[in-house]
């Protein structure tokens, strides 16, 4: 799945933040997306107590598995916002974040190169009439 880990800050007085990405093809056709309520900045399920988060974090995110063929040669644009079409964020979480461009903010798209014998093959259905 393609990943993107991005330095976040969370100013003081707010508890955490959200963060939704997308990944399209320059000319607009969406790749893919990913969402994070930064309280889970460091990936899992599992919370601190109390589940807050302050500071500068590295976003640990990863995008819905996508399944595209990427034409070669093609320009990605990613965007980086806080909410999408249809994610809201919790209300702990919508107060603004500022994000860092720097060396710890790495977006890695992973490369499968498949063939004809990789593809799902369904089984013949013979129907037995007697």
């Amino acid at each position: 799945m393609p990943t993107f880990h991005v330095d976040v800050t969370i100013p003081p007085g707010q508890t955490s933040g959200h963060l939704f990405i997308e990944l399209f093809i320059a000319d607009g056709i969406h790749l893919g997306h990913g969402v994070m309520d930064l309280r889970y900045h460091a990936g899992g399920r599992e919370c601190g107590q109390p589940c807050t988060v302050t500071g500068t974090v590295n976003a640990k995110m990863e995008m819905f598995a996508m399944d595209v063929v990427v034409p070669a040669g093609s320009a990605l644009e990613l965007v980086i916002s806080q909410t999408g079409d249809d994610y809201i964020p919790s209300t702990v979480s919508s107060g603004y974040v500022t994000i860092g461009t720097n060396q710890n903010s790495v977006l890695s798209l992973p490369i499968i190169d498949r063939t004809a014998d990789d593809l799902f093959v369904p089984p013949v259905w013979y129907e037995n009439i007697e």
